[in-house]
């Protein structure tokens, strides 16, 4: 393995990088191909927005997380969610999203933007159509399509929408009742 100046190992050498260059063009051709390019860049939408691109909307619960190699050399994660509150579209109880990225046998690919989730988590999704080849469903604007479920210093449930400012976290929280409330008025005002 090559060695760094300082004298510690690289983390990408000879052969392993060139594997990690070649599973980020293919990730980024998939992306193309698959028509997710739009939605591929995290961005601020508003409510509206975010109803008007997704064809589902659903609070779930991860139940589990598991990364595959594709036979094209692309990666992707596999999301079981359980379905606690489906808001717009045909949302199953139990269902599986697929998304690109993730990290097998040493393999890894991250898109920037698209969060991940460890099982147990509870989110709000603003999911886009799955995609025709890959079947990849990512979150309307990426991270502007998901809001975690968290309790407040009061201990009342909230959703959270993690964004970035002058590259700093900053967090918008929004009151879980009327959040779904607004959300299910603006799925009825755009008649879907």
């Amino acid at each position: 393995m090559p060695v760094l100046p300082q004298g510690k190992p690289s983390v990408m050498g000879g052969m392993r990088r060139s594997s990690v260059v070649l599973v980020l063009v293919a990730g980024a051709l998939s992306l193309a191909h698959a028509g997710v390019l739009a939605s591929s860049s995290a961005q601020e939408l508003d409510l509206s927005a975010l109803v008007a691109e997704a064809e589902r909307v659903c609070e779930v619960e991860v139940l589990d997380k598991t990364c595959a190699l594709l036979p094209d050399g692309s990666l992707e994660t596999r999301y079981q969610f359980a379905t606690l509150t489906p808001l717009k579209g045909a949302v199953p109880s139990f269902q599986e999203v697929r998304m690109p990225g993730g990290e097998v046998a040493g393999r890894g690919l991250y898109v920037p933007g698209l969060p991940t989730w460890q099982r147990g988590d509870r989110i709000l999704l603003f999911l886009t159509r799955e995609g025709k080849s890959k079947r990849w469903r990512l979150p309307v604007g990426l991270s502007a399509g998901v809001f975690q479920v968290h309790a407040d210093s009061r201990g009342t449930r909230v959703f959270r929408r993690g964004a970035h400012a002058h590259g700093k976290a900053v967090s918008e929280n929004h009151d879980y009742h009327q959040f779904l409330s607004e959300i299910l008025e603006e799925v009825g005002r755009q008649g879907r």
